[in-house]
């Protein structure tokens, strides 16, 4: 794992000795064409892998463990190519499509941890008419695609900051469910909030995705909610989730995103799990 720089004047900071010598990189230059650019201190963080374009050396991989006691220190790409970890991901980096439904489920999901680690830039809220944008999105496109990533050109307006965590789901007694529901050891579980919280209004709306993946099939997904409404708290655990949401009680949420979703099913706050016992 290369070594960043830990300070760094204003405009000036001082990468890894072993990766650019004694040259001196313009930060703000470098970050100049992102949309949603880092702050100073995540930039020092993904310093490396930013002039690297995310990848080190072949064959280069980190054992330092430093995820488990930093995870917010970004060392940039483990691989290529999933040598390293037995796989032969697309050489794309695509997250659909045969080539890449066609790995293990084990493969698939260091695929996907990849692309988490790589850059921990967090992205901009969609506020006030910004969000209008999801009113002229495609809503049967995100029903009706098969793959791990978003559609291309696609903005992740609500839900939009998240935390990701790889899960498994053990099964606990005797029942007749199959598929995931019988266990399940690749899993990518992302919780986040609808949209902007702020200190002074004590009001949150925390869902969670879930994802397992498959060995040569398209992965299991699940959402889930407390409410739409939200709740008075600050803790996301203040009260448990479903995926069958009540419809929104206000006028205003029945006009807008209930209408929204209405284009794409009849179902409104209901999503199922049923795909979840397709495959064993």
């Amino acid at each position: 794992m290369r070594q960043v720089a830990q300070e760094a004047n204003d405009t000036m900071a001082a990468p890894p000795s072993d990766l650019l010598g004694d040259m001196e990189i313009d930060l703000d230059a470098l970050v100049a064409g992102d949309a949603s650019p880092p702050t100073r201190n995540q930039l020092l963080n993904v310093l490396s892998s930013k002039l690297e374009g995310f990848v080190n050396p072949e064959g280069i991989l980190d054992t330092s463990q430093i995820f488990q006691e930093l995870p917010r220190k970004i060392v940039g790409r483990r691989s290529r190519n999933g040598a390293e970890f037995g796989c032969s991901w697309p050489y794309d980096m695509a997250f659909y499509g045969k080539e890449y439904e066609s790995q293990s489920a084990y493969c698939k999901s260091e695929q996907i941890w990849e692309r988490v680690l790589e850059d921990d830039r967090v992205q901009d809220w969609f506020d006030g008419i910004a969000q209008l944008p999801i009113f002229f999105q495609d809503t049967n496109e995100t029903f009706d695609w098969v793959g791990d990533e978003m559609p291309e050109g696609r903005l992740k307006i609500v839900h939009t900051r998240g935390t990701v965590t790889r899960v498994s789901y053990e099964s606990v007694g005797d029942h007749p469910y199959t598929g995931i529901f019988k266990g399940a050891k690749f899993g990518i579980m992302r919780i986040s909030e609808v949209n902007r919280t702020v200190p002074e209004v004590v009001r949150t709306s925390p869902g969670f995705g879930l994802k397992f993946l498959r060995d040569g099939y398209p992965s299991a997904n699940g959402l889930a909610m407390f409410s739409f409404a939200g709740q008075p708290s600050f803790n996301f655990l203040t009260n448990s989730w479903t995926t069958h949401l009540a419809e929104p009680q206000n006028i205003c949420g029945r006009m807008t995103i209930s209408s929204k979703f209405a284009e794409g099913t009849r179902h409104l706050g209901n999503t199922s799990v049923m795909e979840w016992s397709e495959v064993d």
